[in-house]
């Protein structure tokens, strides 16, 4: 599945009309995702980091790029211990 296949179904379920959420288009999330100033991140099944908003650098000091593929256990662990 592409992920303009993906984008598209997700848009189709946050568009049905008998959906109790309210309709959102997906460029919305991805601005709401972009410009919040909470920090969001993406895990996959195994912790590891898929995606980070630019949030993470002010409130952790890294970037998106030192923790994308870090698995967030070991990453959560580290920062309690040092």
């Amino acid at each position: 599945m592409t992920k303009e296949t993906k984008r598209q179904k997700v848009s189709d379920s946050l568009s049905n009309e008998h959906s109790p959420l309210p309709k959102i288009s997906v460029s919305e999330l991805v601005n709401f995702y972009n410009l919040t100033s909470d920090l969001l991140v993406v895990y996959d099944l195994e912790w590891r980091v898929i995606t980070v908003n630019s949030s993470t650098e002010r409130l952790f000091g890294y970037t998106p790029e030192e923790l994308i593929g870090i698995n967030s256990k070991n990453f959560y662990s580290s920062r309690r211990q040092g």
